[in-house]
């Protein structure tokens, strides 16, 4: 079972993060396969998406 969860951000300066300790785990719950369906909210549409677009290829000259 996972312990700790971190999770930094590196698009923000200084690399900020969020760390989650998990304990105490209780495995003698027993959820409904009802808990884990999904249920479509009332008003919720269907978005079509967009193909990933290509990645972008290495700049000419550049030494790797």
């Amino acid at each position: 079972m996972p312990r700790r969860l971190i999770v930094t951000y590196r698009a923000l300066p200084s690399q900020p993060n969020f760390i989650a300790e998990f304990s105490d785990w209780n495995f003698d719950t027993h959820p409904s396969e009802f808990e884990f369906t999904f249920q479509l909210p009332a008003g919720a549409e269907q978005v079509a998406l967009k193909p990933a677009a290509p990645p972008l290829a290495a700049k000419k000259g550049s030494k790797s």
